[in-house]
């Protein structure tokens, strides 16, 4: 596995391009997946993003629901609950800043299981909110908050050019580890 100090957090919305291979992100994603098929990385996520990935939509809901649960049974993704730990961390941030409580889970977990970085796309889109997003906390609780593609920008030459395997083809999984 990973060292601790190499993992990363995930918002839904990095997941879903991952899994779904949005462009233009993509082509910032597949590295960073690359490296956490390596066990060079890890995947921190909080239970709600396992919630908000709904659907790939370039696939049919059979297909969809194949890579989704494929995904989240890899080595290198790590799903956390809710304890009470976290419950007060997500309380503070929406206390700080007026983040959404989806958003504030995925940042209260990186706080609580001392994750440095956590990827999102938020704040990239069209859609105006009345709420602050995710990115606007950044580094306000110990947590970098930044893009893939920023991300993508730190890995080195010789990460941004290998290979990568399907995610629903690939032969590790969680289940595997506890057997």
């Amino acid at each position: 596995m990973a060292n601790p100090s190499d993992r990363i957090c995930l918002d839904s919305n990095v997941i879903i391009d991952c899994l779904d291979k949005t462009d233009p992100w993509w082509s910032h994603i597949e590295p960073i997946l690359r490296e956490a098929e390596k066990n060079r990385l890890a995947f921190v996520m909080s239970v709600i993003a396992k919630a908000e990935v709904l659907t790939i939509s370039s696939k049919t809901p059979e297909e969809s629901l194949r890579i989704i649960n494929s995904f989240f049974r890899q080595t290198y993704a790590h799903i956390y609950g809710v304890n009470e730990r976290t419950a007060e961390h997500v309380a503070t941030i929406r206390r700080r800043i007026n983040l959404d409580p989806a958003d504030s889970l995925h940042l209260a977990t990186a706080v609580e299981h001392k994750i440095p970085i956590l990827l999102t796309r938020d704040g990239e889109g069209t859609k105006k909110r009345r709420k602050k997003k995710l990115i606007d906390a950044n580094n306000m609780f110990d947590v970098e908050i930044i893009t893939p593609e920023a991300y993508f920008d730190r890995l080195g030459d010789d990460v941004k050019q290998s290979e990568i395997s399907d995610i629903g083809d690939s032969e590790t999984t969680n289940e595997d580890r506890e057997t």
